[in-house]
């Protein structure tokens, strides 16, 4: 879904809706944790390119969003 939307901001409810098929009204733990899991794969490779917008979500950057 980052991928798909790259420097958009999307929430943690929006990434468990579409990626989960889940309809969320709670803490968003499971999306923290897989987000945790690809910046540690993804970070060892260059760059961070997952940001984290406080009390809202995540966003991919690319060059041209930096």
């Amino acid at each position: 879904m980052l991928m798909a939307n790259p420097d958009q901001v999307l929430s943690k409810s929006q990434i468990l809706r579409e990626v989960w098929l889940y309809d969320f009204g709670g803490e968003a733990n499971v999306v923290e944790r897989f987000i945790s899991s690809l910046r540690r794969k993804l970070d060892a490779h260059g760059d961070p390119l997952i940001e984290t917008v406080r009390g809202f979500g995540y966003v991919l950057r690319t060059d041209a969003g930096r």
